[in-house]
């Protein structure tokens, strides 16, 4: 989602991490300090729909990061760290149609990509119907056909993905942000993996804490 605060027109995006009655709490990654009483415009977008309305911050928190494993490990660094900020909804939801794809996050979900007869570890950032968001240490160029293999408490899901872009981190040195497109999908692939986007979000607000910041 992407948000506006109204005293200085200044942009921001995040995630939906839980919304309840007319409150809502948004993961960020920015080092931005907001103000209580801020207030904001989102437009947030959902399975077919946008959702519009203004908020007014109640509070911050900043999340913790988990077990990072390997301290001196880039990739394991990139999830750490962040706000969850409170909203408080101020009037109305204002929803209307959208042909938009919808995208989870999905951070800390560990996966593969297979280049040739190269395999490198990586991290879905974030995942829709038709492509993904990755981290990984290793910079691979636009174009590259690569097998994406996701190991999720959901199933397993192994696609041919083509890169539509790869920058550095704007967070943490040494690890790239991929873009990725998938391949044609089978009939079969193509349910399982609008299945999983399905339950994905419900199989998460099961989860501990820890967990569940993932859903989007």
């Amino acid at each position: 989602m992407q948000f506006q605060r109204l005293s200085d027109a200044r942009l921001f995006h995040g995630w939906i991490f839980r919304a309840y009655g007319q409150q809502v709490v948004v993961r960020v990654f920015t080092n931005v300090c907001h103000r209580p009483d801020d207030t904001f415009a989102f437009e947030a977008i959902g399975r077919g729909i946008i959702g519009r309305f203004r908020g007014r911050l109640v509070s911050t928190e900043d999340v913790a990061g988990g077990d990072i494993g390997n301290p001196g490990c880039p990739l394991d660094a990139i999830d750490q760290g962040g706000k969850s900020i409170h909203i408080q909804i101020m009037g109305s939801l204002i929803v209307v149609p959208s042909s938009e794809a919808v995208r989870l996050s999905m951070q800390g979900l560990k996966a593969s990509i297979g280049l040739g007869e190269d395999t490198h570890s990586v991290l879905v950032a974030d995942v829709g119907p038709s492509g993904a968001g990755l981290h990984s240490e290793a910079q691979i160029p636009k174009g590259e056909v690569l097998t994406l293999t996701i190991q999720s408490p959901l199933g397993l899901f192994e696609f041919e993905v083509k890169v539509q872009n790869c920058r550095a981190s704007r967070k943490v040195a040494g690890v790239y942000r991929i873009g990725v497109h998938f391949g044609q999908l089978g009939r079969l692939d193509r349910a399982k993996w609008n299945r999983f986007l399905e339950d994905w979000v419900d199989y998460c607000q099961a989860q501990p804490a820890s967990r569940a910041r993932r859903a989007a």
